[in-house]
């Protein structure tokens, strides 16, 4: 069961999801080879080798994870909360009518008001 176990943890090491793939951009760029030697005048080469995801903790990984989709649904909800009650301007055109919507209600709601004192 332990050998089981192991394997599975070092198969779950490999999962894109923990160690997803980003394109190179114009600064950063993937090695094409898992050893790198870098070479200076004067000094002994250097020789950087990619290990992957061998030393990843999958179980503390994963749960990093969870709370920073966790954070991220707070901060998603605070922020609508505050386009809703115009504090922020909307950034998509949905958050915008959301909006107007909601403030054609309290206009409502206000007119109804006054009529009704």
């Amino acid at each position: 069961m332990a050998i089981r176990a192991a394997e599975r943890a070092l198969a779950e090491k490999g999962n894109p999801r923990l160690m997803p793939r980003f394109k190179d951009t114009e600064h950063i760029k993937s090695p094409r080879q898992k050893v790198q030697v870098v070479e200076k005048e004067g000094k002994l080469p250097f020789h950087f080798v990619d290990i992957g995801g061998r030393f990843i903790d999958v179980r503390a990984r994963e749960a990093r994870m969870t709370a920073a989709g966790r954070r991220h649904a707070f901060s998603a909800r605070r922020s609508e909360e505050k386009v809703l009650k115009g504090w922020l301007k909307g950034r998509t055109q949905a958050e915008r009518d959301r909006r107007a919507a909601v403030k054609k209600t309290l206009a409502e709601r206000e007119a109804s008001l006054k009529a009704a004192a």
